[in-house]
């Protein structure tokens, strides 16, 4: 038994699973390999974890090259939109913002925030960069975070902005980083 907590611990920490994915994913796995093991019970794993000496670190996975936050809206509660356009509205929609951190090396979300409509998309730039605990070189986002607290959370963490400013953006002082982005539209809007 002592062989088959140990094969599933180690499973698990290759895979990142949690216990329960663990369960559903280690029979198959073993009947493929024809192995003769058996697959360890949910809660014996769970039990026999602390004490079973099985560790594996996970590499490190290194500097973030670029990555791309986006939000998109998902509707919690509401009518179809079909049936609001043939029927009128009659009850209440409440929507979500869902934030998307991508990597844009390897095409992965590497990180997925939800917030409040009534937040700004500004406000949740940190929550996205923190969970990575990586150094970023580089963040690409929209004119919603063209703020100077989104600046600033960047430049803290030695990040270099790529922000899309406003259609109506001033310079800043000399050397910010905005003025490059309003350099590089203003001459892109005399290019058309």
């Amino acid at each position: 038994m002592e062989t088959e907590i140990e094969t599933s611990l180690m499973v698990k920490g290759i895979f990142k699973l949690p216990l329960r994915g663990l369960k559903g994913f280690l029979p198959s796995v073993l009947t493929l390999m024809s192995a003769p093991l058996k697959c360890p019970t949910y809660t014996c794993i769970s039990k026999r974890s602390n004490t079973v000496g099985v560790t594996y670190s996970f590499p490190n996975l290194g500097t973030i090259v670029h990555i791309v936050i986006d939000v998109t809206g998902l509707k919690v509660y509401g009518e179809s939109e079909w049936k609001t356009c043939k029927q009128g509205k009659e009850k209440w929609r409440i929507w979500r913002k869902h934030h998307l951190t991508v990597d844009v090396s390897i095409h992965e979300v590497i990180v997925a925030e939800v917030s409040l409509v009534s937040m700004g998309d500004n406000e949740v730039l940190p929550t996205c960069l923190n969970p990575l605990r990586r150094r970023i070189q580089q963040v690409s986002v929209d004119g919603a975070y063209d703020t100077k607290a989104c600046y600033h959370v960047l430049k803290n963490q030695g990040i270099t902005p790529s922000i899309l400013p406003r259609s109506k953006a001033r310079y800043e002082e000399e050397g910010h980083p905005r003025n490059k982005s309003i350099k590089a539209l203003k001459e892109d809007e005399q290019t058309e």
